[in-house]
C-alpha cells in the first residue's frame, strides 16, 4: 500500500480520486469542503483550508508516495 495525500477531496475530481485510491492505498484527504460522503470512504480526512490551516495538526506518514491536488497553488 502506498501513502497518498489528496488536497481538495471534498468534491469533484478530488473526491473521485479519493474514492478510487482508497480501495488499495492509505489516503489522507484534506479539504475545506466538508462532504458527508467523505465519511463513507476509508481515508483519514482533515477538514482544513491548506493555505490558512495548521498542517502540524495532520499526522503525515514518513513517506508520501503520491500527491493529488485540485489546482495549482502559487506562492
Amino acid at each position: 500500500m502506498k501513502n497518498i495525500v489528496i488536497i481538495g477531496c471534498g468534491q469533484g475530481i478530488g473526491f473521485a480520486a479519493a474514492k478510487i485510491l482508497s480501495e488499495n492505498h492509505n489516503v489522507i484527504g484534506i479539504s475545506r469542503t466538508e462532504n458527508p460522503e467523505v465519511e463513507n470512504l476509508n481515508i483519514k480526512f482533515y477538514p482544513m483550508d491548506i493555505l490558512s490551516g495548521n498542517l502540524d495538526e495532520i499526522n503525515f506518514p514518513d513517506v508520501i508516495d503520491g500527491l493529488v491536488t485540485r489546482r495549482e497553488v502559487l506562492i
